[in-house]
């Protein structure tokens, strides 16, 4: 008579499985996010040579830095007229500068950086990290359906001990040795 896989015995299954790899998985992106960071960084400027962005940043930065001189001076000949006058004075609207929503040098680097970034996180799922990570989830989902498809609990283990040895983990943990007095 063979014993019948229960619910919590699977849940038990499961759980254990993702204690075992989810560690590795996040060690590994851990990896991988210092790995797409440096290629961020040496793709953004790359890359917005390539696509011509650097030229409109320099050309807008350009455009308003002009802008900001003469927005500048307009306020200040409005500021000194309001003063010279009583009339002026009682009835003038250029107060504070509100923000005007425009496109800006940092929107567009900001642009160029997000697009280096997602090439960086191509790139680097081509790498050995990335592709461990991919190995490792799918490591993961394979236990998930042998948890589902096993009938008793010893075939699991079995089957689980293989599965996790090819990434260097045993299924069953020994405990660790009490300290010596």
């Amino acid at each position: 008579m063979t014993k019948e896989l229960r619910t919590y015995q699977r849940d038990h299954f499961h759980s254990k499985v993702n204690k075992l790899i989810d560690p590795e998985i996040s060690k590994e992106e851990l990896l991988m996010k210092s790995i797409i960071s440096r290629m961020t960084q040496s793709a953004e400027k790359s890359l917005s040579k390539k696509i011509g962005a650097d030229k409109i940043i320099a050309e807008l930065e350009k455009a308003e830095q002009q802008y900001q001189s003469v927005q500048k001076r307009a306020k200040q000949f409005f500021i000194e007229k309001s003063r010279s006058s009583l009339v002026y004075n009682d009835n003038k609207k250029i107060r504070e500068h509100e923000d005007i929503k425009h496109i800006t040098p940092d929107n567009c680097r900001d642009q160029v950086r997000e697009w280096a970034h997602a090439l960086a996180e191509e790139e680097a799922e081509k790498t050995p990290q990335g592709q461990r990570i991919a190995y490792l989830k799918a490591i993961k989902d394979k236990a998930d359906d042998i948890i589902m498809e096993a009938s008793t609990p010893e075939s699991l283990t079995k089957a689980l001990d293989m599965l996790v040895k090819n990434v260097g983990i045993s299924w069953d943990r020994s405990l660790p040795a009490l300290p010596k007095k």
